[in-house]
Parts: C-alpha cells; sequence; structure tokens
C-alpha cells in the first residue's frame, strides 16, 4: 500500500495543496519523501491529512476508535471552509491476492456468509474525504474492502499465529510516529507535571514488560520462535547507535521473590549499561519507531514519521536517514524535517519543499 498523491482543500491551515510522490523519471512511488518547510508552512497537518484519512478508509479508526495525534483537534479541521481531501493509493498484486485470502477466511466466521461483497482487483483507488466521511473508489465494486486486508486480519479467530504472520507481511496500513514519540507520550494527558509522570512511568513499564518477555521467550522457550523479536529490534538499534547492544536483564532491589516485572532491560553502550527508562531522548525516539515496526509486524505500508531528526545529532540523523530502507524495505516513508544535515544528503527528486510559514531553515 502507498500513496501516489494527494490534494488537499480546507484542512486546517492549508487552504490548497497537491503533492505527488511519484518520481518523474521512472514513475514509480518513491521509496522515501521528506517534506521540508520552515515552521508553520504545513509540514505536520501534510501527515495529518494523510494519516487522518487513509486510517479511515483501512479500518483502523472509526466512531467508536477515535483519531489520535498529539495536538490534533479534530473541531478545528474546517478552518477555512468545507473540507475535501483526495488520495490514490497503489496497491501491488500478492497484497490484492493477499486480502482476497484473508477476506475468504474472515467470511466464514460471519453469521451469514456469502452476504458480503468481495474484494475488487483494481490497483489504483482513490479515496476521497468530505462531509467527514472517506469515500472509497467504487463503493458497489469491492474497493473499500480492498483496503480492509488488516482490518479483516484482526477479526478472525480462528487462525494459526505463523498464518496470521504471513499475512501481516502481505498487507499493508498506515502509521505514524508524531513529533511527541516517547516511552510515555501515549499514556498520559497534559494536566501537570504530576499526571505526566505517572505516564511516562506506566509507558516504561509497559514496554520493559513486553521486552523482558520477548527476551526470556528468546532464552528460555524449549520451542525456537519463528520471530525473534529482539533480535530484530536490536539489529535496528545498532543501525543507528553503532556499538549498542541489549545487555539483558538485571533484577530490581525487592523483598518479596521477585517476578518477571521485577527486572531492568539493560542497554549497553559506549562501555556502559543502563535501563530503557535511562534512554536519551533521540534513543527514545528512534527506538519508540523500531519497538513499533516489530510490535505491529509493519509491512508494505505507508509511514508517517514527523520530524525524523528529533533529539539526534547530526551523524545520527543521516545515519536514521539511511537506515529507514533496512527498517522497512517495502514500506513508503513520507518524513518532515528542517534539518540542514538531512538536506544536505536527501537527493532534490525525493524533497517537497513547503513555502510559507517562519523562517527556520
Amino acid at each position: 500500500m502507498k500513496i501516489r498523491s494527494i490534494s488537499i482543500r480546507n484542512f486546517k491551515r492549508i487552504k490548497e495543496l497537491d503533492l505527488s510522490f511519484v518520481d518523474e523519471k521512472t514513475g514509480l512511488v518513491r521509496p522515501i519523501t521528506t517534506i521540508f518547510g520552515d515552521n508553520g508552512s504545513g509540514k505536520t497537518t501534510v501527515l495529518q491529512a494523510i494519516a487522518y484519512v487513509v486510517s479511515m478508509a483501512t479500518g483502523q479508526r472509526d466512531s467508536n476508535r477515535p483519531f489520535y495525534w498529539h495536538g490534533f483537534d479534530p473541531n478545528r479541521i474546517e478552518t477555512h471552509g468545507p473540507t475535501k481531501i483526495e488520495i490514490e493509493i497503489e496497491l501491488i498484486e500478492d497484497e490484492i491476492e493477499a486480502t482476497h485470502d484473508i477476506f475468504a477466511q474472515w467470511e466464514k466466521e460471519q453469521k451469514s456468509p456469502g452476504s458480503f461483497l468481495p474484494p475488487e482487483n483494481d490497483r489504483i483507488i482513490k479515496v476521497i474525504y468530505s462531509d467527514g466521511v472517506d469515500h472509497v473508489g467504487n463503493a458497489d465494486n469491492g474497493n473499500e474492502e480492498q483496503l480492509l486486508g488488516r482490518y479483516f486480519l484482526s477479526e478472525i479467530t480462528n487462525l494459526k499465529k505463523n498464518i496470521r504472520m504471513q499475512y501481516l507481511d502481505r498487507t499493508g496500513d498506515v502509521f505514524w510516529f508524531d513529533q511527541y514519540r516517547s516511552f510515555g507520550a501515549d499514556g498520559f494527558v497534559e494536566l501537570d507535571e504530576q499526571t505526566q509522570q505517572i505516564g511516562w512511568e506506566a509507558g516504561v513499564a509497559g514496554l520493559r514488560e513486553n521486552l523482558i518477555g520477548w527476551w526470556m521467550q528468546r532464552q528460555y522457550s524449549s520451542k525456537p520462535s519463528e520471530s525473534d523479536f529482539i533480535n530484530t529490534l536490536e539489529k535496528g538499534f545498532q543501525r543507528v547507535f553503532k556499538g549498542a547492544s541489549f545487555a539483558g536483564l538485571e533484577a530490581m532491589p525487592t523483598k518479596r521473590a521477585p517476578k518477571p516485572t521485577d527486572f531492568y532491560f539493560l542497554i549497553e553502550r559506549d562501555n556502559t549499561q543502563y535501563d530503557i527508562s535511562e534512554m536519551s531522548s533521540g534513543e527514545q525516539a528512534v527506538f519508540m519507531i523500531l519497538y513499533n515496526f516489530v510490535r505491529q509486524h509493519i509491512s508494505r505500508s505507508i509511514v508517517l514519521i514527523d520530524e525524523l531528526e528529533l533529539h539526534l545529532h547530526a551523524p545520527e540523523q543521516q545515519t536514521l536517514y539511511h537506515s529507514l530502507r533496512k527498517i522497512g524495505p517495502d514500506c513508503q516513508f513520507i518524513i518532515t524535517s528542517h534539518s540542514s544535515y538531512l538536506a544536505d544528503i536527501i537527493p532534490e527528486a525525493s524533497k517537497i519543499r513547503l513555502a510559507g510559514g517562519k523562517l527556520c531553515l
């Protein structure tokens, strides 16, 4: 699943904007597109428009699962008038085939199988957002179902884990990482310092628990796992932070018999060991991207990253950019930046420069 183009009319600050993500020479969607612009030019708003519309079309959100992006207020969308967004999405043949297979298995579990419209076979689908809803291609011929592969998969109850993972490899969605990505970013509402601290600690504890579980599964499971999440995550982290490694577990001080959650998860870097809670802001920002790629099994997807360079020194910014193709080799990355260090290494054909805003680059 990739985006070929987007047309935005009256979405938040953006009155009118048309962007293409296709390489003019090859006619193919660029694997990485970087949107540059000064503060207030609309870089983040473009990513929000993509995430807002595509996540509705893929079934990732609905009235019961609202759109979440730090600082996004749905009541401010139509600031300049009625909003209309058109997005052209491209699918490959294998993704279309996988969605058909998933749909067939999903339909078997429904109360009245045979009464549902099966997915179509179109490679190009236009999604139009207007009047508060998405209109996906021709609603009468199964275009809408073509984008619901991962949604159908999440609804199937009787499916072996290895088969589910194979389908996740073959189907895509949209995933986004805003500029507030950290261990506690999703765990609190900004009310006061105490509330934020509680949320951050809860976020770290939840992350640590998952990492410990993955570590113990690899170290002590009698049955080899088909997916070594720890190894995949560690390799990704090492690409950006050279010489870093996962050092394992260390028991926390406790007066009772320790539980699996009573351990630190240690990182080793520059001959120093430290718990994930002691990571720098830059390490946290990168780790959350890598962790979610592993946890959500992101592939063949549209990945949006706001301010890729967040909290990173120049060499690490450039290393992270060059690592994106290895982190998600079959994904489309649309990122924003106002870093001159990134501007220096990115080909002009892979850049989009937005006008307006307050000078910062």
